[in-house]
């Protein structure tokens, strides 16, 4: 097989099976659904051209996950270099719909939310750990802590509806 049809067999398995996961996890980092399409379609496209022109990739999911986070970081993410009055305002597109898990998520660190997302896209504690350069062990600690926060903020969102029917 040369490396074209490796590429493609490789890309396309990875498409079938984890395009969903990477656009939830970029959508929810973005807050746009339209620019999280382009940004996993760009990683994809990566992807293949790396494939193709003949490097070897141990891991395309991470390899993937680690473009689609390192874009949405520099883009989205990271401070302007700029000064706030020469900045454009964020393209326009149907933002993500805020839900009750998003209101669980915004209680989290970024370091846990990030974690949490990755782990739900379907990476095993190892490929956290290396996609964000902690320890395996940092990674459960993350993501306990993320867990007991949002099992907290949703008790305290239940009892809050509770007594909000009650007063009526």
């Amino acid at each position: 097989m040369d490396s074209a049809e490796r590429a493609t067999a490789v890309v396309t398995e990875l498409f079938e099976s984890w395009y969903t996961p990477m656009l939830r996890f970029a959508a929810r980092s973005t807050q746009n659904e339209q620019v999280a399409e382009e940004i996993v379609q760009e990683a994809f496209t990566e992807l293949y051209k790396e494939l193709r022109s003949g490097r070897k990739i141990q891991h395309p999911k991470a390899w993937a996950m680690r473009v689609i986070r390192r874009r949405i970081w520099r883009e989205y993410i990271a401070p302007p270099t700029a000064s706030l009055d020469t900045l454009a305002p964020p393209p326009a597109a149907m933002p993500v719909e805020h839900s009750e898990l998003s209101m669980l998520l915004n209680q989290l660190t970024p370091r846990e939310t990030e974690a949490v997302l990755l782990r739900a896209a379907g990476l095993g504690y190892a490929a956290i750990a290396k996609e964000l350069g902690i320890a395996t062990g940092t990674v459960s600690a993350l993501l306990a802590r993320a867990l007991q926060r949002m099992q907290v903020a949703a008790k305290a969102a239940s009892h809050s509806a509770q007594s909000r029917r009650g007063e009526r």
